[in-house]
């Protein structure tokens, strides 16, 4: 692995750690472990104001940033990016009708994007026949006003939002 490195990482919450910087303000040095071991994650103050609230210990994160080498043994990742995961799994369906405008998925694709959220999204393109992944930088939020302009959109309908059993 070379510094600088993008990358992005799930795991687990173990310790956190805040501090305040010479000018006062606060950052945070997050623990996030998974099942090959844990790295220690830099959350500098911008980041970490804005989403204090949804880092406590225990709970599941992807973390997206670059990669932090002073030497080979010891890997940090400075934090760009935090996706809080649910507790519990879900996965939303969407159902791409026909027909479709391609001005429907370019506004679909875009709030996806923005939504920088940790639930898998599958479209489902009805005249295909076909079901896909979207990739990880689309993936959805559960917030209601997110769902519900996705449903403004594609249609209440064609909107489905599954909790898996675990």
């Amino acid at each position: 692995m070379r510094d600088q490195a993008q990358v992005t990482v799930g795991g687990i919450i173990q310790r956190i750690r805040s501090i305040y910087t010479k000018k006062g303000r606060p950052m945070a040095f997050l623990t996030l472990e998974d099942l090959t071991g844990e790295v220690e994650v830099i959350v500098f103050s911008n980041l970490y104001e804005r989403q204090r609230k949804e880092l406590e210990e225990d709970l599941p994160l992807l973390i997206k940033g670059k990669t932090d080498i002073k030497d080979e043994e010891e890997v940090k990742i400075i934090c760009e990016k935090i996706i809080p995961l649910p507790l519990q799994p879900k996965r939303l369906f969407l159902r791409i009708g026909t027909p479709c405008q391609i001005s429907t998925l370019l506004t679909l694709k875009e709030l996806l994007r923005q939504a920088e959220g940790g639930i898998p999204v599958y479209l489902f393109f009805e005249k295909e026949k076909k079901t896909i992944l979207v990739e990880e930088d689309c993936w959805a939020t559960d917030e209601p006003d997110f769902l519900q302009k996705v449903k403004n959109i594609l249609g209440a309908d064609n909107v489905k939002l599954q909790e898996l059993r675990v």
